[in-house]
């Protein structure tokens, strides 16, 4: 879970800058995804894998800057969050992770992009630099949150692992 309610204000902006577009807004639940796994996975041995590597690892600090848009392999355009820069202990993490993961014949459906969605578009018609400009023009200020969880999941489905990131102190 990412806790984004102290930037209610810029989302409120965020949601009235783009008042035009059919925008299905995300509701609660916002979080990042390190991968898209094929359904013929190993839920276990991948378990085992993300277990492993997130074991004495701390919470990671991560910085939101800006709110952008891009447009999925399917066709649907996404708001979110983004970060300028990925903190290297997560980049590297999901490099590692991902590796394993393919190493054990399970494929992986996309390239990881660090960003927390807002809203989806699936109209279409509507064209991403028009999204990108109504976007664009709202300012969101710097906000740093911790990674302190992760969750293995199937999609859209039920819970397999939880993991909390604890300061080692």
């Amino acid at each position: 879970m990412v806790p984004f309610a102290c930037q209610a204000d810029c989302f409120d902006r965020l949601r009235r800058q783009s008042d035009s577009l059919p925008v299905h807004w995300q509701h609660d639940y916002y979080h990042i995804t390190m991968a898209f796994i094929d359904k013929t996975h190993d839920a276990d041995t991948i378990n085992s894998i993300i277990c492993r590597n997130f074991t004495n690892v701390p919470p990671i600090k991560i910085t939101f800057n800006k709110f952008d848009a891009f447009t999925t392999h399917s066709g649907i355009h996404i708001i979110h969050l983004a970060a300028s820069c990925i903190p290297n202990e997560l980049r590297l993490l999901n490099e590692k992770i991902r590796k394993e993961i393919c190493n054990t014949g399970s494929a992986i459906y996309s390239d990881f992009y660090l960003h927390v969605t807002l809203g989806r578009i699936v109209n279409q018609g509507i064209v991403l630099d028009d999204i990108r400009r109504l976007v664009n023009n709202v300012k969101f200020p710097p906000c740093t949150v911790s990674l302190n969880e992760v969750i293995y999941r199937y999609y859209r489905g039920p819970i397999i692992s939880k993991i909390i990131l604890e300061d080692q102190h």
